[in-house]
């Protein structure tokens, strides 16, 4: 668990509690669940002809970044 969140953060941390940890594997599960949504949405947004659908994508692919920073921030 930490040498994965380690790999995405590039900080190796140890969990004092067992509520740490239990965060941080929640935090890696909602990691793991937006980087997939993203992953479709770029390939959505990709293949994609009609502009407002295609600016719609993108849209909510920046929101899915934001989460993804915020997940980030707590796993450090």
């Amino acid at each position: 668990m930490r040498f994965a969140s380690a790999r995405l953060t590039g900080h190796f941390s140890t969990d004092s509690t067992p509520d740490q940890a239990a965060m941080r594997r929640v935090a890696l599960l909602e990691h793991e669940r937006l980087e997939g949504e993203a992953a479709r949405l770029r390939a959505l947004a990709g293949k994609e002809t009609q502009i407002a659908r295609r600016v719609e994508q993108n849209l909510a692919l920046q929101r899915l970044q934001a989460e993804l920073t915020a997940v980030r921030a707590r796993l450090q």
